[in-house]
């Protein structure tokens, strides 16, 4: 419930609501300015969860966590006995301690093994493994030019696999040339651009290579971390542009 015109929905009260208040992330909740009617909201609406949102968590040493907290005590205080359970943080808030969990968190990231801050994965472990495999392998001479408007100039003579993942896939466009997928535990660079379809990789480094090889492009050696940041991205956003011709297979 994001609106206090809400609480006088038919029958509201049956459906145990959760109440969502703005405590500073100006998104959506019931705005601060309607504090005054909350305990008539509660008493009318019977919600089961009191809830907002954090939106500084990944700053850690924000002081505009520590209002948001106050506020949302605030309001709980305000409700007294009526007051449901709470809650305010994400995974990002989980992490900023105890004071900030209340009855129930909300993490959503961390379940898939990404941290609030790509720059520093804070103990977290891959959950999501995206594989895809080698459709071809050739040589290139040093001097060869490699995908479109011959981004890639081969320096020396190379053994290349093209990859059957490309950004029609979720897979970005900006990794061409700085991306890298993973083979057997070893590390390997994209040359030349992504593809709609396709990336290509420098594999001179690994014999064993061939066609059908699958490649790891996100999971235990290569982060989601690891991918957001040279994207200039974050972790949710890779996550959520994944495609859907890919084969999702739950373990």
């Amino acid at each position: 419930m994001n609106l206090s015109e809400e609480a006088s929905l038919p029958k509201i009260e049956q459906l145990n609501p959760a109440v969502h208040v703005d405590t500073g992330m100006r998104r959506l909740g019931i705005p601060q300015y309607e504090m005054d009617r909350m305990l008539d909201l509660v008493e009318r609406s019977k919600p089961s969860l009191l809830m907002s949102h954090l939106a500084k968590a990944d700053e850690p040493q924000s002081t505009d966590n520590v209002t948001q907290l106050e506020r949302f005590n605030s309001i709980r205080n305000q409700l007294g006995d009526a007051c449901p359970s709470s809650s305010l943080a994400n995974t990002a808030g989980i992490l900023l301690g105890p004071p900030f969990h209340f009855e129930l968190v909300r993490p959503g990231i961390g379940l898939y093994g990404g941290s609030p801050d790509p720059n520093d994965p804070k103990g977290f472990k891959p959950v999501v493994t995206w594989q895809a495999q080698v459709m071809e392998l050739q040589d290139v001479a040093m001097g060869e030019s490699v995908g479109y408007g011959g981004a890639f100039l081969a320096p020396r003579a190379l053994k290349l696999a093209t990859i059957g993942i490309g950004y029609a896939d979720g897979y970005h466009r900006v990794l061409g040339g700085q991306g890298e997928l993973a083979i057997d535990g070893q590390i390997c660079p994209i040359v030349g651009r992504v593809s709609m379809d396709l990336v290509t990789l420098d594999v001179s480094a690994i014999s064993t290579i061939k066609k059908g090889t699958w490649v790891e492009v996100m999971g235990p050696i290569i982060s989601i971390d690891t991918v957001a940041v040279k994207a200039n991205t974050i972790g949710y956003e890779l996550l959520t542009r994944l495609g859907p011709r890919m084969e999702r297979v739950v373990v």
